[in-house]
């Protein structure tokens, strides 16, 4: 129900909610077909980001699902790995709602073929502010592992493969979605050999005039993520209910003990994320009206709506948690930055 929404907004950041466009990235020879590198969004809301042949989805990439369970593994909402004609195929890793790996073997025709790897306690997928920078993608431990899209301080959103850290092989930055390289990291120094037939423009340009949008982007996502992570255990512990008797059977009864729910959650718990929410909420509200109040630029506005946006996302992380306090019994009240708008 969330998930479906945060996985929408998800998609929505990078691309943009009113661009009709679905696909930024490589075209074949005349083109019509995507082919090379590039980033997709679907109808429901799931992003992929890799390689494509011919319009199919083929080589190594990641799809990140977060409406719908990824195909032929419970409890999957991320995978990420090697693909052939649309489907998985050869080694790859699937992750669930909070980052935690559920399969990591190979795929035969989109379905496990072998029992997970015991070796992925250390692994997890996340969506995490390194350096000042938004890195969306995989981990070993506390360090960049992996694949994974970073979007950058000064704007930049880039793909590809990460090693302890540092980005290593092919893999591409885009300035604007029709503003792109494509080229290889060798110890985290890029070196482009193809470009958009717009790249030539002057770079610097994008990134200041793309800066403060794009940390509206980083805040957004940010807000989608943890979102979406809620949602998650969420339907874990319906799950769990529903596996167990109930959750009231679980814990001996329907009374709370010591102020606590049968889920263990206390007023609290569900106060504390509310006012987290809310502090948001009430610092992007102050500043789209000081926005507001001072544009004069069609940039301006635009930064104005996308700050209208995120106080909209922090809203609905806010009616959540009271909705989720409500069916343990704990009625919130309303704060003004819930509805306000400007």
């Amino acid at each position: 129900m969330c998930a479906a929404a945060n996985a929408q907004e998800i998609s929505d950041i990078l691309f943009g909610q009113n661009n009709k466009e679905d696909y930024m990235g490589q075209y074949n020879y005349n083109g019509k077909r995507k082919n090379g590198f590039g980033i997709e969004r679907y109808k429901n809301g799931a992003v992929y980001v890799g390689d494509f042949v011919e319009n199919e989805i083929s080589g190594r990439g990641m799809l990140i699902s977060l409406k719908k369970e990824i195909s032929n593994v419970d409890g999957a909402y991320v995978y990420v790995g090697n693909w052939r004609e649309g489907k998985k195929s050869g080694r790859g890793v699937c992750y669930d709602a909070s980052g935690k790996v559920v399969y990591n073997g190979k795929f035969v025709n989109d379905k496990p073929s072998e029992k997970s790897s015991a070796d992925s306690k250390n692994r997890s997928f996340v969506i995490k502010d390194i350096d000042n920078n938004l890195y969306l993608g995989e981990m070993s431990g506390d360090s960049q592992d992996g694949f994974g899209l970073t979007l950058s301080e000064s704007g930049e959103i880039v793909y590809g493969s990460m090693k302890d850290g540092v980005r290593q092989g092919i893999g591409m930055i885009f300035y604007a979605p029709d503003v792109w390289e494509v080229g290889r990291w060798s110890e985290g120094k890029f070196s482009a050999f193809k470009n958009s037939q717009t790249a030539n423009a002057d770079i610097a340009s994008f990134r200041a005039s793309n800066k403060e949008q794009n940390r509206i982007m980083r805040e957004q996502l940010f807000a989608a993520a943890e979102n979406f992570a809620q949602a998650g255990l969420t339907v874990a512990t319906m799950v769990n209910d529903i596996k167990g008797g109930g959750a009231s059977s679980a814990a001996g009864g329907d009374e709370a003990v010591d102020g606590n729910v049968p889920s263990g959650k206390s007023r609290s718990y569900y106060q504390t994320m509310y006012d987290k929410w809310e502090s948001k909420a009430k610092e992007t509200y102050k500043d789209g009206v000081r926005h507001k109040a001072s544009a004069e630029t069609p940039g301006d506005f635009r930064v104005v709506t996308s700050e209208g946006k995120l106080l909209r996302t922090y809203q609905r992380s806010m009616e959540q948690v009271r909705r989720m306090a409500k069916k343990e019994g704990f009625n919130l009240k309303v704060s003004k930055y819930e509805t306000v708008s400007f």
